[in-house]
């Protein structure tokens, strides 16, 4: 699979009990596309890093900055 490819790997840091108040349609959705960034963005060799912290849903990857151009271009699916 692509993401076995680039070499990376997952940490998930969840505990039992930790919820977030979203339909879980909805949250299924949300965390794929996190994922799909992270992995996609990310350098190869590297750790997506997936957390509850204070409340929230937090991913983390190493990735190189996004240019200006890249933060300003419009996304699909969003609005």
């Amino acid at each position: 699979d692509w993401i076995d490819r680039r070499g990376m790997q997952l940490d998930v840091a969840l505990a039992r009990g930790d919820t977030l108040p979203l339909p879980v349609p909805v949250l299924e959705r949300a965390v794929a596309i996190l994922l799909e960034n992270a992995f996609t963005h990310g350098r190869p060799g590297g750790t997506v890093r997936v957390a509850f912290v204070d409340g929230a849903l937090q991913v983390e990857n190493a990735a190189d900055p996004p240019r200006a151009a890249e933060l300003a271009a419009p996304r699909e699916g969003l609005g």
